[in-house]
């Protein structure tokens, strides 16, 4: 099945990840964000799951060719941590709301047949704005919101620390006597969320004749996250051109350039958010720190593994990411005779990722018998890491429409390729000297680590539909394709 949404549509829902605007508005869509946090990841799933072990995830495809939509998984790092307890932007996200014209959601076996097995759980189809004939225009609108946290978990502001109802001093729970009468209780989770800002700006320019169309596009988005010491920013610049060649040749070309960054507070068991419902009631959590600026603990010792106090997480350690992406695409169609028209089409979509996550010496972030390690027990880490993807791909495609009084037929073959090289950076470093210095040349270079990854994948397909139409009565279609692909490692 195919279900259509209108680029009017996502724009207006003013959301900064697009995906999220599809929620509700194509049946058998389900979208699932990691959280409410600035660069969140998206998962989109069609009709369920597909594979046990495989990826869920649909294909994407922008004016007639995949992109990349990956989500950096921690398993790279050297640390080899969970992704439970850090976040990723899935790189679909990097694509313009105001820039998009049509959604076309494929659903079930259509998307595989014409896109091969990348689209075995489906496709989402974006066709972009191109230049409209006519004098030059100069658009733009912008929008400045606002975000609370108006939801709360219920926190027992009751009982103290303590375990079977006797007060215990070193004790993490709250399993205590009552709080005496007139002790003061603080509103700590109220304390620590902020208000949320978003500013974004979308300018254009577009013109043409009937030789060549043009259309110039920017997008400017800052948004700063109810969490303290997170946001995200996304410049995006896309330059498309049409032009006619000759009578029978015409040329679509596309390139957009975007830089995006996020910063992020970590998560997981040691996260701000366990911390933050977990702080005593009595006691301020926005005082993380010592007079000498060291941190505060409230049972006397970091050695005894105290919960991160929320502040102190959020601000002393770090965890963010800048991307540079360019996406290019050169389409030419040839017409040379009323009944035959043949399609080809070549692309590039190139990205490079710098990540960086600091933590504390003095946190018990990310501690563990096994990795990862860091924060404490590791006298604080520092783990840096490049990731590098190149996705090349074309198609070439031939059509042959004939009509017959009153059957109309059509025949379409082609073939496709894709190639994938994905290369992955990461450096890794322990006991940092200076507490506040994230370089890592400020650890110990005895700790230091290296690990690298590379993933290269090929397809090449070759693709054929035949359609038949009596009258608009009888309506056959058969369509067939075969993928060969090769990857490395095996």
């Amino acid at each position: 099945s195919v279900g259509e949404v209108k680029g009017q549509d996502v724009a207006e829902s003013q959301r900064d990840n697009f995906l999220v605007a599809l929620q509700g508005r194509v049946a058998g869509l389900s979208m699932t964000p990691t959280s409410g946090t600035p660069g969140a990841s998206v998962s989109i799933q069609l009709r369920g799951a597909s594979s046990i072990g495989g990826n869920n995830q649909p294909l994407y495809v922008v004016d007639g060719l995949p992109i990349d939509n990956r989500t950096f998984g921690q398993g790279a790092l050297v640390s080899d941590r969970p992704n439970r307890d850090n976040d990723f932007l899935n790189r679909a996200a990097d694509i313009n709301p105001a820039d998009i014209e049509s959604i076309t959601v494929l659903k079930g076996p259509e998307a595989a047949a014409l896109y091969g097995i990348d689209a075995s759980a489906g496709a989402i189809v974006i066709t972009t704005k191109k230049g409209r004939k006519g004098a030059g225009r100069i658009t733009y609108d912008n929008r400045f919101q606002t975000t609370e946290v108006f939801r709360f978990p219920e926190i027992q502001t009751t009982f103290g620390r303590g375990t079977q109802g006797f007060a215990n001093p070193n004790a993490l729970t709250a399993f205590g006597p009552r709080f005496p009468e007139g002790t003061r209780i603080y509103d700590n989770v109220g304390s620590f969320f902020q208000n949320g800002f978003t500013q974004a700006h979308n300018l254009a320019a577009e013109g043409g004749g009937d030789v060549a169309t043009y259309r110039l596009s920017s997008s400017y988005t800052d948004q700063t996250g109810t969490v303290p010491n997170t946001g995200f920013k996304r410049l995006s610049v896309r330059l498309t051109g049409t032009a006619k060649l000759s009578p029978t040749l015409n040329l679509e070309s596309s390139l957009t350039y975007v830089n995006t960054q996020v910063k992020k507070a970590l998560r997981s068991n040691n996260g701000f958010l366990i911390g933050l419902l977990a702080w005593p009631a009595n006691d301020d959590v926005t005082q993380y720190l010592n007079p000498d600026g060291t941190r505060r603990t409230i049972i006397g010792s970091l050695s005894q593994q105290e919960v991160d106090n929320p502040f102190f997480s959020v601000n002393k350690n770090q965890s963010g990411d800048v991307t540079n992406r360019t996406i290019g695409n050169v389409q030419l169609n040839y017409t040379p005779t009323s009944w035959l028209s043949i399609l080809g089409r070549f692309g590039a979509d190139i990205y490079a990722t710098q990540s960086n996550l600091f933590l504390h010496r003095e946190s018990w972030q990310g501690n563990a018998t096994n990795p990862p390690s860091g924060g404490y027990t590791a006298k604080g880490s520092i783990e840096n890491a490049v990731e590098n993807s190149q996705l090349l791909n074309g198609n070439l495609l031939a059509t042959v429409t004939k009509q017959f009084g009153k059957l109309r037929t059509s025949l379409m073959v082609g073939t496709t390729f894709d190639d994938r090289n994905y290369r992955v950076q990461t450096a890794y470093g322990e006991n940092v000297y200076l507490p506040e210095y994230n370089s890592l040349n400020n650890t110990d270079p005895v700790t230091q680590r290296t690990k690298y990854t590379q993933r290269q994948q090929r397809l090449v397909s070759v693709l054929g539909n035949w359609n038949f139409n009596y009258d608009d009565i009888l309506i056959l279609t058969l369509t067939g394709r075969n993928d060969w692909s090769s990857t490395l490692p095996i």
